[in-house]
């Protein structure tokens, strides 16, 4: 199939609290309501939405079966408001396959390193896709976030495609590019690991639905020290990977599930990354988490779009809400039909409006409220902090049943 097709988007910046259930679900199903309401195809959360981010240690407390049963909750709620509405949640998933490392003929210490057989029995950070009432995929972070404020190695394991491949091997199974078939607690296997899933209406227009999580999108950039330029990043990166496995951008969404720490002048730097990550996809969505979903800080919430190195659409950020909601609509290749071969999982949905004009906005130039947020304002980075620091504090004293609080202030920057 050729020529294009138009995709409505919601992207939904969550405000979650660590292991809050009810409040974070709640706030799943408001943000598939505005979806809903929207006549959107796909609805996209931040990374972790399901626990929050900031769960530290007590992510050893979570079980496959408790985000089995949320995650399917939140799959059936998505179908009976809408059937075909795409939904991406972000929730930890452990993964312990053991026994084909400890089968294999010859010894070899090194197998305790391997993440698949998970020495530490410590969950991996993913994405799931989920469509039609039922989960289609997980996509494990490759690259975690351990420096700064960012301690993801102590809790989490990595996905590595070299480790796959080991596994793959001793299983005696295939394993294409980096993925593999993963039992739920019903007995459905799901492809996990780096899942490309062909999503396609009943005439066969289609588009590829990939993932990338926060932390992967930085590696090997001008950002991820010497030589401090983007020289490093076709090679080593793994967002080109996967168009050269597929062998074409053409039909690629990539979605990046962000729960990215504030810092000064970040968005600027999400906005390049996007417009780099834009150059091996046909469309780049990049959603980020709001708030603090502990208390170390608080996230911007940003969303943004890049298409052909452009950012095309930037939505409102540090908003007060438990759910910020940015719908765009964007036009993609249709991707060629030859592609099924090499994707992990085949899904049929109806498209709303497959030939629906483009729609996007850069929100600071159409909303006087935002216009603070022009990259042209040379104070942004102040308004940016103190906003920020509002944010912060208004979730804190939220959050923690704080009725009034007093903060000192040292004077001179403050």
């Amino acid at each position: 199939m050729t020529g294009t097709l138009s995709l409505k988007i919601t992207q939904a910046s969550l405000n979650q609290t660590a292991l809050d259930w009810p409040q974070n679900m709640a706030n799943h199903y408001a943000a598939i309501d505005a979806a809903v309401a929207e006549e959107s195809d796909i609805v996209l959360m931040p990374e972790l939405s399901l626990t929050g981010y900031e769960v530290g240690d007590d992510f050893q407390r979570i079980d496959n079966n408790r985000i089995y049963d949320t995650l399917s909750n939140i799959a059936a709620y998505a179908h009976a408001r809408d059937p075909n509405l795409v939904v991406s949640v972000g929730n930890p998933w452990r993964l312990q396959l053991r026994e084909a490392f400890e089968n294999a003929g010859t010894p070899n210490p090194d197998f305790v390193h391997n993440s698949l057989y998970d020495r530490w029995n410590r969950p991996f950070n993913v994405q799931t896709l989920i469509a039609g009432g039922s989960i289609v995929g997980m996509t494990a972070k490759a690259n975690l976030y351990s420096s700064e404020r960012g301690y993801e190695n102590r809790y989490f394991n990595e996905w590595r495609l070299r480790d796959v491949a080991e596994y793959a091997q001793l299983a005696g199974i295939e394993a294409p590019y980096g993925t593999i078939p993963v039992a739920l607690p019903n007995g459905q296997n799901i492809p996990f690991g780096r899942p490309l899933v062909y999503v396609a209406n009943k005439d066969g227009q289609a588009y590829v639905h990939a993932t990338a999580i926060c932390e992967e999108k930085w590696v090997a950039t001008k950002f991820d020290a010497y030589p401090n330029d983007d020289s490093r990043y076709e090679k080593l990166n793994i967002i080109p990977s996967i168009s050269r496995y597929l062998g074409t951008k053409n039909g690629l969404f990539l979605e990046i599930a962000n729960a990215s720490p504030p810092s000064q002048k970040k968005q600027d730097r999400h906005m390049h990354l996007d417009e780099l990550a834009s150059h091996y996809a046909d469309v780049v969505v990049d959603t980020d988490g709001l708030g603090t979903s502990g208390a170390t800080f608080a996230q911007f919430g940003h969303a943004l779009i890049a298409q052909g190195r452009k950012t095309i659409s930037a939505g409102k950020r540090m908003g007060f809400g438990q759910v910020e909601t940015t719908t765009s609509i964007v036009q993609i290749n249709a991707a060629d039909p030859a592609l099924q071969t090499k994707t992990h999982a085949v899904i049929t949905r109806d498209f709303k409006d497959i030939s629906a004009k483009p729609h996007a906005e850069l929100i600071f130039e159409t909303d006087p409220d935002q216009a603070w947020d022009n990259p042209a304002n040379p104070d942004r980075w102040k308004e940016e902090r103190i906003r920020n620091q509002a944010l912060w504090l208004f979730d804190y004293m939220r959050k923690s049943g704080s009725c009034r609080i007093i903060e000192a202030l040292s004077g001179g920057q403050d």
